[in-house]
């Protein structure tokens, strides 16, 4: 089974860089990048099983538990 994940990052510099730029605040900008990005993918009939950004509080959440299950030892290096 597969899982096709989209998303924005708003902490990124390059980010940071061009909502500066615009005048607009990075979450803003994501914002609006994040609705032409669904627009576009619906445009050109591509669907996606999710669209995350990490401002969300699942996202907060979801690197909580994996950083909570690194410490346990439930992921490890593989060889």
């Amino acid at each position: 089974m597969s899982h096709f994940l989209m998303g924005n990052d708003e902490n990124t510099v390059k980010v940071s860089r061009k909502a500066a730029e615009l005048g607009l605040d990075p979450n803003a900008y994501c914002d609006d990048m994040a609705n032409q990005f669904k627009e576009v993918w619906r445009a050109l009939d591509i669907s996606f099983d999710d669209f995350i950004q990490t401002s969300e509080a699942r996202h907060h959440a979801g690197c909580q538990k994996l950083s909570r299950s690194v410490r346990c030892g439930y992921i490890t290096r593989g060889v």
